[in-house]
């Protein structure tokens, strides 16, 4: 099988090498722009004094919080309409099923059980804390978590924990290992 060859266009003598057209230089014109003020070197203390004068001249009113007076009950109800509306399921509705306290000043104690029930915590916490203000009409209603570690349980792992706790509940198992000459470390 022969296979055939292309020549490459060879240019001729008399044709004049192609070269793309430059346009001329433009004259270049730079925008000035006027202003009234003059131009300072930027510095800590000059944006200080420019933030302290623009709080000064902000004069808008500022929106009243709602303050309005609610009991256990009402925190209970709102509670559990937040977790209606809201299709909370598994480790979310453990979390929101814990005991929540309403203390003074309108502070609610969350009780964890669990230092894992703090992330969790804080994933839904702005939107808990949005929902119960609207619903209970104040603003002055915080969330904060109470880590409860006396509640948290120490599991037993190895078999001689396990034992170890089965013994303390009922001491005849320690007279039926004797007895039988069992060994712990099984």
């Amino acid at each position: 099988m022969v296979e055939a060859k292309t020549a490459a266009p060879t240019p001729s003598p008399t044709s004049k090498p192609i070269t793309p057209e430059v346009p001329k230089a433009v004259a270049a014109t730079t925008p000035t722009f006027q202003t009234s003020q003059k131009k300072e070197t930027p510095s800590f203390n000059n944006i200080f004094k420019k933030k302290e004068e623009a709080t000064e001249n902000d004069a808008t009113p500022t929106a009243e919080k709602r303050n309005e007076a609610f009991d256990a009950e009402k925190l209970k109800a709102a509670w559990d309409k937040f977790i209606e509306v809201n299709n909370c399921g598994g480790a979310t509705l453990s979390l929101l099923n814990n005991t929540h306290e309403l203390k003074a000043n309108y502070e609610v104690d969350l009780i964890l059980k669990s230092p894992l029930e703090t992330n969790l915590l804080s994933n839904i916490e702005a939107d808990l804390n949005q929902y119960l203000r609207n619903e209970l009409k104040n603003d002055h209603l915080l969330i904060k978590p109470k880590l409860n570690l006396a509640e948290t349980q120490k599991r037993a792992y190895t078999s001689t924990e396990i034992f170890s706790e089965m013994a303390e509940k009922n001491p005849a198992l320690l007279k039926l290992k004797d007895a039988l000459g069992l060994d712990s470390d099984f």
